[in-house]
């Protein structure tokens, strides 16, 4: 018995590192394997915020564009603003890898549409757009509303894919 003791007094210092160093790692770990959860757990806030963002602004826009193609105004010209409402979407670019590729390709898609309708809209004028520009808007012949009231359609559904998508990851990860 009294070589036990011996021994233990002799390595006693080894004995409490080793126990020390186990109780150091274990904490580490456990504290690695907590910031992991906390930083997916932001991540996971960070594209819902994102998600919800630009649902908001997708949804906008197709009201806008769904009211033009549902309105009755072919007696006379249309005026259609040149500025594309897509603050948050400009905003938020360098956020969009955040997002599933799922997401990425409808959503860049449907703002490149909406980026593009003023130039679009800029070939059925029959005033340049560059003779007006401090008006802010586009002038439509009346024999172009039909044509418009298509092209907003087209770009409707592509909004409506994009929000789509949005909706549904939106809701798979709350």
């Amino acid at each position: 018995m009294s070589e036990i003791l011996t021994s233990i007094y002799k390595y006693q210092t080894i004995v409490v590192g080793l126990i020390g160093f186990a109780g150091v790692i274990a904490t580490l770990l456990t504290n690695a394997k907590i910031a992991r959860g906390l930083r997916q757990a932001d991540l996971i806030n960070e594209r819902n915020s994102i998600r919800q963002g630009l649902l908001t602004e997708l949804n906008s826009l197709n009201d806008t564009y769904k009211d033009r193609a549902r309105s009755d105004g072919r007696d006379k010209d249309w005026l259609i603003p040149v500025r594309v409402t897509d603050n948050f979407y400009q905003a938020m670019l360098p956020q969009l890898g955040k997002l599933s590729i799922d997401e990425i390709g409808p959503v860049m898609k449907a703002y490149q549409l909406v980026s593009e309708m003023p130039t679009r809209l800029t070939l059925l004028s029959p005033v340049p757009l560059a003779a007006k520009p401090e008006d802010g808007y586009i002038q439509i012949d009346r024999r172009h509303v039909d044509h418009v009231k298509k092209m907003h359609l087209v770009f409707v559904e592509e909004i409506d894919k994009a929000t789509g998508i949005l909706k549904a990851k939106l809701d798979s990860e709350r």
